[in-house]
């Protein structure tokens, strides 16, 4: 349960409004039972009562955009919805967009997918979120031909992704003009979950992130790499065969020329998961859920405001290098 909403520490914010906690004419228990009631009345409706929330939000905004897949039963498999800033921020800043996947967050267990962005002050946006039923190639060109409709059918440049085959399927039918990069840190991480023993061995480890991480052309990733592989005796490891397979997909020195801001991975997806999962758990409904992200994206947006405004009045005491075109610009 998230700490944010457990009874106890309702009951400390009662008593405080009331004075003291005699004062208070509640209990946790009265809180639990009553949460409890509202979970119950809401099990049996809470897909209508999300399609009447997005519903309720289009007609105050006809700029808002949403939209439900449902399969042969009648029954809601996926929900998109996007709001009129996110898509103004996505005409602005979505040359580069990440996308990532995440589950628990929520009581269905539909998988959570959020198109994150940045923005020109380095700050992470959201264009668009989603709940998914599965993670099947169907299902995400379904999503993504139903993002490209929301933003007006303009493609991103570049996509960043973790390695998932059903997720590379789809991009590359929906978004064939896009480069599309494997997130190097689930790379990495699999590599200490599946080969931890044997890079505990020589600076094995250090020399593989060392090649990943600073090979400056595509000539010095090959030579490096087999050397790495001679060295250390790890031609029969079969991570390492299928990593170097793929090394197209995912290594750095593969996109020096592409576009990808500040990122490398898809750590501004997963913070954006992070976030959702710190204030909606499992057990909360879909509406609880479209609410939250109306909370995060108003912080989204006064972030942003603000970066704005200290851009305007404010002059940095602090320069990233000391070239002359830092300063200039």
């Amino acid at each position: 349960m998230n700490a944010i909403y457990q009874p106890k520490k309702m009951m400390y914010l009662l008593s405080f409004l009331c004075g003291g906690l005699g004062a208070t004419p509640y209990r946790d228990k009265d809180i639990t039972n009553y949460r409890g009631k509202i979970s119950r009345e809401t099990n049996h409706n809470d897909i209508m009562q999300a399609l009447m929330y997005l519903t309720k939000k289009k007609q105050e905004d006809p700029s808002f955009y949403f939209r439900f897949l449902v399969d042969s039963t009648h029954k809601v498999k996926c929900i998109f919805w996007t709001d009129p800033r996110s898509i103004r921020y996505y005409q602005n800043f979505g040359d580069c967009v990440s996308f990532d996947t995440t589950y628990l967050t929520n009581k269905y267990r539909m998988p959570f997918a959020p198109f994150a962005g940045i923005t020109g002050h380095g700050l992470t946006c959201i264009f668009g979120c989603a709940l998914i039923s599965d993670e099947t190639t169907d299902t995400f060109k379904w999503l993504f031909q139903t993002f490209l409709e929301a933003v007006g059918g303009k493609e991103p440049i570049s996509i960043m992704t973790d390695q998932d085959g059903a997720m590379r399927s789809a991009i590359a039918q929906i978004f064939p003009n896009a480069s599309h990069r494997s997130c190097v840190f689930h790379i990495k991480y699999k590599a200490e979950l599946k080969c931890g023993r044997r890079l505990d061995k020589e600076n094995l480890r250090e020399e593989f992130k060392d090649i990943i991480d600073n090979s400056l052309t595509k000539e010095e990733f090959e030579t490096l790499w087999q050397q790495m592989i001679q060295k250390h005796e790890i031609h029969h490891i079969k991570y390492f065969q299928d990593i170097y397979n793929t090394r197209e997909t995912w290594a750095p020195v593969w996109f020096k020329q592409e576009f990808y801001p500040f990122i490398n991975t898809t750590s501004r997806s997963e913070g954006t998961n992070a976030r959702y999962k710190r204030n909606v758990g499992p057990q909360y409904s879909i509406t609880s859920f479209l609410k939250e992200y109306e909370r995060i994206q108003e912080t989204i947006y006064d972030n942003e405001r603000q970066a704005d405004h200290d851009t305007n009045i404010k002059e940095k005491s602090k320069l990233w290098s000391n070239y002359c075109i830092e300063q200039q610009a």
